[in-house]
Order: structure tokens, then C-alpha cells, then sequence
């Protein structure tokens, strides 16, 4: 046997798969399910959009994500948030969801007026009600687009770190079909970053 054994050694006291962090319910807080949005051409408004549950297959979706750092400094907003959007749609061909950090109010409605977005795309709100419930009304963002084609299995929420110095927090896409979910994709925040 070797000099060290391995049952006394730092790095076999990890945490075992399965087991339970000690710790857990003072680093997340309880996720907090948040809505999308659809817009609707009838209303001429975005809706809360209501999951209908699937029925289908419990075969895996095949998904495609991208992930854009919109910036939040308010640097060459008028070239930068066209020119990002060019890109969002130049790219919307072969995505599923597109996964938005440093999202500013400002480029929030930049999206929302764009008939595209209102057209083929939910969307997540950070400065809505719910929201704001959970992160208050302070900084910049986090956002999802989801394809409207996926709008009955797909579901959002928000879960917050209380003890993370910069207010950080995590925003997770869940897909469900019959009865099954899965977390397909997380972003961190921070609640702390300037307006």
C-alpha cells in the first residue's frame, strides 16, 4: 500500500454523487418560475404565454443554442444594438434558443418593436413582475429568445444566490415533454451592474 491512503486524503472527501451539500440552502435560494412573452399582432402587445404540455415521444429534441454579450455600457447603442440584432437574425435560421447577457431596458425594447422578434420568438423579461419580484429592479440583465416552435414544452426560472456579493442569479430554460423535463440551458447575472 502507498504511503498515502486514499480514503484519508483531501481530494477523496469530495462529495459523493447523490449525496446532499450541507450547505445548500444558504448558497440558492428556491427557483421562481418567470414567464415568456409572445406577441400578439390581434392585441398589438406582448402576452404572457401559457405552456400547453405535450403529448409527444419522450424522444430527446435535438436543440441548437447561441449565446450573445450584449454589453450593458451605453457605448455606440445606435451602431451596436442594430448591428447585434443583424446578427441575431442572420443566425436565427439555424438556432433554437438564443441566450442574451448584459440585456439593458434599452435593448429590451429594441427587441420588442422588431417584427421579427414579435413574429418568430418568446421571449423572457428581466424587468417584469416576477422577475423583479425575486431580483428587484436594479441593473442590467439576462434574457432568453426561444423559436415560437417550441412554445408548448418550454418553461423559465429564476434562481438567486443570496449569499454572492454581486447579487448573482441564474436564469434555466426547462424543456418537458410527457411528463419528462429537462434543464437545457442556465445563464448567471448580476443585480449589482449599473443601468
Amino acid at each position: 500500500m502507498s504511503s498515502r491512503d486514499s480514503t484519508n486524503h483531501p481530494r477523496d472527501q469530495r462529495r459523493k454523487p447523490g449525496l446532499p451539500r450541507t450547505n445548500r440552502s444558504r448558497s440558492m435560494a428556491p427557483a421562481t418560475k418567470v414567464p415568456f412573452y409572445e406577441y400578439d399582432p390581434e392585441s398589438n402587445a406582448w402576452e404572457t404565454h401559457r405552456v400547453a404540455r405535450s403529448q409527444g415521444d419522450n424522444a430527446a429534441p435535438k436543440l441548437s443554442l447561441m449565446t450573445w454579450n450584449v454589453w450593458y455600457e451605453p457605448v455606440a447603442e445606435d451602431f451596436r444594438f442594430p448591428a447585434i440584432l443583424r446578427q441575431i437574425k442572420m443566425m436565427s435560421q439555424e438556432v433554437d434558443i438564443i441566450a442574451l447577457q448584459e440585456v439593458t431596458p434599452r435593448f429590451l425594447a429594441v427587441l420588442r418593436h422588431d417584427e421579427f422578434v414579435r413574429k418568430d420568438w418568446l421571449i423572457t423579461d428581466r424587468w417584469d413582475e416576477a422577475h423583479k419580484a425575486v431580483l428587484g429592479d436594479t441593473g442590467y440583465g439576462i434574457m432568453f429568445l426561444v423559436n415560437r416552435a417550441m412554445k408548448s414544452q418550454i418553461e423559465s426560472r429564476v434562481i438567486k444566490f443570496p449569499t454572492s456579493k454581486q447579487g448573482r442569479y441564474a436564469q434555466l430554460i426547462e424543456l418537458s415533454d410527457a411528463g419528462d423535463s429537462t434543464v437545457i440551458s442556465a445563464l448567471l447575472g448580476s443585480v449589482n451592474g449599473r443601468r
